[in-house]
């Protein structure tokens, strides 16, 4: 079980996180009635769906827990559905005629709830709509509202409590919410929230109307929050132009309240449009449409598939894993984190290391068999993630291996993230099968849409920035199904934002993450790493510090030159109609 106080509860506690002293509300809201959650996710074991036996133990064991986040007087940041304040529709889209007067459909005159407010600007700092202008939103819709908009004003909060209504009307096949957001998609958003608060965060379970996907969705945030890796997310990662148009007027709406909104930049808003990532209009903008009642008919077919597809990406035996240099009893690591003694085969290491003079010495030869063990286990599912020490004189040359071995074992698509001084391997091919982030790299720049380079930032902020609207981004894009982070000599990083990054990076690649680190870093990084990897909260990054101007404007010119190819860096829709999401 990984520390950090997260679980779930039901609605009965509610009453109970009420009294807390200081918090701020940010929300999902859809039309119709869909609040996403940030705790939702299907879950299944190795064998298949979880039992009803076993959701109750898996449930008793986060109530457990949820108890120990109710304490009041802490600093909170509830995300609270509502019944939240009701806006009126934009002036140039009409209310739907088919839109009845529910409390489901805002756009309706008779709508209840108070009219007149904008949604994104509900008492300044206090609160943070997010409102979807049509039903279909999917994957890549919820996010990109994560990335751009809830995480960094999330982060610059700093609560010391995370509280979910965790509803699932926003799970494919809901006929309440008509959403198209699966199951494994609230997995990846309860990870997004366990960097925050210390991994303090409780579920308040609340709605949901489709009962396979409800059920699947309430046991995939259980193991989301007992620290499981959540399985890849399925469709491409494009979000519509509309979400991207809401996005975006949330963010120009609480920029003046929130630094870490000021520093990403704000884009004008545009007009809404109604158009899908592929360009075509959207079929589901007005539910009444014949052209919705197929798109419903065609998700109905293809909801069974969806609902089936964590059986196909069991939980690995092994959660985290741990290859040193020679054995340290000193390192307070997990219980159940295996130190790994195995090593490739004595012929297999040597042949490829063969092209490298730096793996020629037997230290640097020994480290290596160990990653290439490793590596192998990882791509076998044998285990989710590891840890790796290299000697600093070989990090170049170990990477250099793990990635054309991780590439040629089996990895379709390998994001590889080098914090430091290491230099791109010269004949890594752009073929879309491997893309390489530098951290800490003289100067901003993007030589390929697959080899970029940033610096390093030099505060909180600038971190976050990098973090949250660069490199996760990418990620996502990417969908890659292995990551390697190789923190190289003079990688620069501090303990817990190596942490942040090897916790968020967890997500895109459904968990299967190696981070190789330089012998020369503290003892105490390769723990730190484990933790996270292992499902544990990542330590605080301390004061939220504004991005330094140089920082802001390296990462405004990256994201124009790399946002055409990787959709997911995008804040806002661009102007026109196809094409436009």
């Amino acid at each position: 079980m990984p520390s950090g106080s997260t679980g779930c509860t039901g609605s009965s506690s509610l009453t109970g996180m009420s009294t807390m002293a200081r918090a701020s509300s940010i929300s999902l809201r859809t039309t119709p009635a869909s609040f996403i959650s940030p705790g939702t996710a299907m879950s299944t074991g190795a064998s298949g769906p979880i039992s009803e036996s076993q959701m109750q133990t898996l449930l008793g064991r986060a109530r457990a827990l949820a108890s120990l986040s109710t304490c009041p007087g802490t600093r909170c940041l509830p995300l609270t559905p509502g019944p939240p304040p009701r806006a009126p529709p934009p002036a140039h889209i009409p209310p739907s005629p088919e839109c009845k007067p529910r409390a489901s459909c805002p756009d309706h005159p008779q709508s209840p709830g108070p009219r007149g407010e904008d949604p994104a600007v509900l008492p300044g700092r206090a609160s943070t709509d997010a409102p979807w202008p049509q039903v279909g939103m999917g994957n890549a819709d919820y996010v990109a509202a994560f990335l751009h908009v809830l995480l960094p004003v999330a982060f610059e909060f700093n609560p010391e409590l995370v509280l979910v209504s965790a509803g699932f009307d926003s799970a494919i096949g809901d006929p309440e919410g008509q959403m198209q957001a699966t199951p494994e998609c609230f997995a990846h958003l309860t990870q997004l929230l366990q960097v925050l608060a210390g991994g303090r965060v409780c579920a308040v379970l609340e709605g949901g109307y489709h009962l396979e996907s409800l059920s699947q969705s309430v046991c995939m945030m259980v193991q989301a929050l007992l620290g499981d890796p959540a399985p890849p997310l399925s469709g491409p990662m494009v979000p519509h132009g509309s979400a991207l148009e809401s996005i975006q007027s949330v963010r120009v709406a609480q920029a003046p309240h929130w630094m870490s909104l000021q520093q990403q930049g704000v884009a004008p808003v545009l007009s809404p449009s109604p158009y899908s990532p592929e360009g075509r209009p959207s079929s589901l903008l007005l539910t009444g449409r014949p052209e919705f009642k197929a798109a419903a008919t065609q998700d109905v077919a293809a909801l069974s598939s969806l609902l089936d597809q964590p059986r196909l990406n069991p939980t690995p035996p092994v959660r985290t894993a741990v290859a040193l240099a020679a054995p340290d009893a000193a390192l307070a690591l997990p219980s159940d984190v295996l130190c790994e003694e195995g090593s490739a085969p004595q012929e297999e290491t040597q042949a490829w290391a063969r092209p490298h003079e730096a793996l020629a010495q037997d230290r640097a030869l020994t480290a290596l068999g160990k990653v290439l063990y490793l590596l192998d286990r990882i791509l076998d599912g044998q285990v989710s993630s590891g840890v790796a020490v290299t000697p600093a004189c070989a990090a170049a040359a170990t990477l250099d291996v793990a990635i054309r071995c991780g590439l040629s074992h089996g990895a379709q698509r390998l994001l590889c993230l080098a914090v430091g001084q290491l230099d791109r391997p010269p004949d890594l091919t752009d073929d879309g099968r491997n893309l390489w982030l530098n951290i800490g790299g003289k100067e901003a720049a993007a030589l390929s849409m697959f080899h970029v380079s940033v610096p390093l930032p030099g505060t909180t902020g600038g971190f976050l920035s990098c973090v949250l609207a660069l490199v996760l981004p990418l990620a996502y894009s990417f969908q890659p199904d292995l990551v390697l982070v190789a923190l190289g000599p003079a990688h620069g990083l501090r303990d817990p934002q190596a942490a942040l990054l090897a916790a968020l990076l967890r997500g895109p690649a459904g968990g299967r993450v190696l981070a190789l680190v330089d012998e020369e870093s503290t003892p105490q990084l390769v723990v730190v790493l484990a933790r996270v990897l292992h499902g544990e909260a990542a330590p605080s990054l301390g004061p939220f510090s504004m991005a330094s101007p140089e920082d802001v404007q390296a990462l405004m010119q990256l994201r124009g030159q790399l946002e055409p190819r990787w959709k997911m860096l995008q804040v806002a829709s661009e102007a026109g109609g196809p094409g436009s999401g």
